[in-house]
């Protein structure tokens, strides 16, 4: 294994895999990169379930936005890492061997946004560290999907351009959690920056992609445009059905969720 092959081992693995990976016991720049993943994980974990489970005397007052660190945000850090690294190379025509890993353009996670920002037809997902009781959104603005049984992952899909909140309770606690979401118009193509990370698709084409682990759950964000599902153990089927820009949301059992940018040409 070379050590680009690691590196992208090291983005799109479980960090309790990383053992797995026998490179890391010959090559100390792989290793110290695996060592500074797993550490940042569980930073942020940690700060998420202290701050969820703090006391009510440590808790803000009168419906607090959200202050801890959504999972998603790991996913974005690592992303962002893997862009620095170098990153998946453009999209070729016809099948795709092995999806990549996500080129999530987003900052330092240093607190988590108060304003979530889904375009028409595109997601933002939540993972939450515990499971939730009930999303309440206006759904002539955004639409709120649970994409796992325990009602950890959220999908949130602009549906209208508007602002509207997001108001979400959770099992064993009174306390809820305050999102503001602004969704903005359809993108007519995927942006310049995430294009390199992104699936393009002519219209009517059908692609079967393979993942590396066996996918949870499979959503997209406006199914208009296009259509997905689980083929098999690990590969999903997609049909470009209309012109447009939308994202593909795959779950897995273990580790944040991955969101890939879709363009579907004319």
């Amino acid at each position: 294994m070379t050590c680009e092959e690691c590196r992208r081992e090291l983005m799109t693995r479980a960090t309790h895999a990383f053992r797995e990976l026998r490179h890391l016991d010959t090559c100390e720049a792989c290793r110290r990169l695996a060592e500074h993943i797993t550490a940042q994980e569980g930073t942020m974990y940690a700060t998420i379930t202290e701050w969820v489970e703090a006391p009510p005397a440590r808790r803000p007052e009168a419906r607090p936005r959200a202050r801890w660190i959504p999972a998603v945000l790991v996913a974005a850090a690592l992303g962002a890492l893997w862009i620095a690294l170098g990153g998946p190379g453009p999209r070729q025509s016809g099948s795709v061997p092995l999806l990549p890993t996500p080129a999530l353009d987003a900052p330092e996670p240093v607190a988590p946004p108060d304003t979530l920002e889904p375009e028409v037809g595109r997601s933002v997902i939540l993972s939450m560290p515990r499971s939730a009781r009930e999303a309440r959104i206006d759904a002539g603005i955004a639409a709120a999907h649970f994409l796992d049984d325990d009602r950890r992952t959220l999908q949130i899909v602009g549906v209208a351009p508007g602002r509207t909140e997001l108001v979400l309770s959770f099992v064993g606690t009174e306390r809820e959690m305050i999102y503001e979401v602004v969704v903005g118009p359809a993108r007519e193509r995927v942006s310049d920056e995430n294009r390199a990370s992104a699936l393009i698709f002519a219209l009517g084409e059908s692609t079967t992609l393979k993942t590396q682990a066996p996918p949870r759950a499979v959503a997209v964000g406006d199914p208009e445009v296009l259509v997905a599902e689980r083929v098999g153990e690990h590969a999903v089927k997609v049909t470009a059905i209309a012109p447009g820009v939308t994202d593909l949301v795959i779950t897995f059992a273990e580790g944040p969720p991955h969101v890939y940018d879709v363009e579907v040409g004319r």
